[in-house]
């Protein structure tokens, strides 16, 4: 064989080894040809950060902190009030310094299914992938190193959901296609909507779905763009029986 047509085997080869499916591309084909974090057209998509102690960057870009000690929505469709789609996480205290917290894990609640990846490993196991309500598949997975955990949510072979979790940086990273939550999603992420000033909004005149034994049929508040941090990380708390500790405000 010349030495043209075995470099151009070889580059062939490379190209569909670093060829992910489902709109994945450009990436290692590790673990089943998932973990990459490249997505297609990055425009298509927002992007919700919690990391630190912590610190959230909402779907429209703006930063707060919050310290609380529960577990809280991060997101979730503004109208669904069966929570058929929802994204929590658990705000553990820090050791050293217990008036300051972490994200310790996240969990994608989706079809009646519960996904969970953080501190300690995944549930279910890594590698795994389920079919749920609707046709969605998820799958849940990490990368070569064993670094960073992930859950993957796709329709019709379309990825819409992307979660990450690092524990060294204890950093939560979500992705949303544009076409399925632009405008439809509120929590700790904000109302998506390319508003940074309403993202410290809850859902206004909309009950409360939650499995925990609290009494009444609590409303979320409709809270002005000016309400406080404390105000609103304890208005998308996910269990209002959890005790909140005396938070600092606005930190």
């Amino acid at each position: 064989m010349a030495a043209w047509q075995q470099f151009s085997t070889v580059w062939l080869a490379l190209i569909i080894a670093t060829t992910i499916v489902s709109g994945m591309s450009n990436c290692p084909d590790e673990t089943v040809g998932l973990s990459c974090d490249n997505l297609n057209d990055r425009s298509e998509w927002g992007v919700c950060t919690v990391r630190g102690d912590p610190h959230i960057n909402t779907l429209d870009g703006k930063e707060w902190r919050y310290f609380g000690h529960c577990e809280y929505i991060l997101s979730e469709f503004c109208e669904d009030n069966d929570n058929d789609f929802q994204i929590t996480a658990d705000f553990d205290p820090r050791a050293k310094n217990p008036s300051q917290t972490y994200a310790a894990s996240v969990t994608l609640k989706i079809g009646g299914d519960t996904f969970t990846i953080g501190v300690g490993g995944a549930n279910p196991a890594i590698g795994t992938y389920t079919t749920v309500e609707n046709g969605y598949i998820v799958y849940v997975f990490a990368n070569a190193a064993n670094t960073k955990l992930y859950i993957r949510v796709t329709l019709n072979d379309e990825d819409i959901v992307r979660i990450s979790y690092r524990e060294k940086f204890h950093l939560i990273e979500i992705h949303f296609d544009y076409g399925t939550h632009y405008d439809q999603v509120c929590g700790l992420c904000g109302v998506w909507d390319g508003k940074e000033s309403n993202d410290l909004k809850t859902k206004s005149n909309k009950p409360r779905s939650s499995k925990t034994k609290s009494t009444g049929s609590r409303k979320r508040r409709g809270l002005p763009h000016n309400t406080s941090h404390q105000e609103f990380g304890i208005a998308w708390k996910l269990n209002e029986d959890c005790v909140e500790p005396d938070i600092p405000q606005n930190p």
